[in-house]
């Protein structure tokens, strides 16, 4: 077994151990098309694809961009969950809520990630 499958399995089990505190959210990758003149803007398409992480806190010194009276939080993210490389140009659904993603931090090799996360 290659190092990057135990990482992804080791977080996996790592998020299976959260059990109740373990949530269910909705990745929406966003994808550009074609410019049309006549709305003056890029067509956008969404797809969608849904995992189970956890949330928890940011540090104080882990963000340059932080805003006192904002709801921010990181989530783990098992790269075999998702299949791609995830953006800030994306963004996650959490409970019906938009989460706007500020930063993503890579786990070594393409084993997951760590999603910074806003709420809109």
């Amino acid at each position: 077994m290659s190092l990057n499958a135990l990482l992804q399995n080791a977080i996996k089990q790592g998020i299976a151990a959260a059990g109740d505190t373990a949530i269910s959210v909705t990745y929406k990758r966003v994808t550009l098309g074609a410019y049309d003149p006549a709305t003056d803007a890029l067509s956008v398409t969404t797809s969608d694809t849904t995992f189970t992480t956890f949330l928890y806190g940011l540090k104080d010194n882990e963000v340059d961009w932080f805003a006192g009276d904002l709801t921010m939080r990181k989530a783990i993210v098992n790269h075999a969950d998702l299949g791609f490389v995830p953006t800030a140009e994306d963004w996650v659904e959490i409970n019906g809520e938009a989460w706007e993603i500020k930063s993503v931090k890579a786990f070594p090799g393409t084993t997951g990630y760590i999603l910074f996360l806003r709420k809109t």
